[in-house]
């Protein structure tokens, strides 16, 4: 895919994704399909999102469902491990990375979900 990416003329960047290459704030944009089901430790993978993400911008991927039989399926046939988080689960993370606007929508085995960073990011203070 990689290839034939570049013989398009795109701009490509093959990277771990827990530690993005890119400066802070550089897009307006990330999306994802399928990806993250292959990533152990999601909430490095949600802060450098976040990092990466400009303020008041959005991550939307697809995810399965891990409760969809389908899913189930997937996980004994696929030769790479996988990791299957619930719902619950990952708007937690999200919460905790410091997204908001966490919409999840759901149909047959595929959940999809869309973060927004906040426009502002606001700083705790002492009373």
């Amino acid at each position: 895919m990689l290839e034939l990416a570049k013989k398009n003329k795109v701009d490509v960047v093959c990277s771990n994704i827990e530690h993005l290459p890119f400066k802070e704030a550089s897009f307006d944009l990330i999306y994802s399909l399928a990806t993250f089901c292959y990533v152990e430790n999601l909430d490095s993978v949600l802060n450098e999102a976040f990092r990466t993400l400009k303020p008041g911008k959005k991550i939307i991927w697809f995810y399965m469902d891990p409760e969809h039989s389908y899913t189930k399926k997937y996980q004994r046939w696929d030769h790479l491990p996988t990791f299957f988080f619930d719902v619950a689960v990952i708007l937690k993370k999200a919460e905790d990375a410091g997204f908001s606007e966490n919409i999840v929508y759901k149909e047959s085995c595929i959940v999809a979900y869309s973060m927004t960073k906040p426009s502002k990011v606001l700083e705790t203070q002492e009373l």
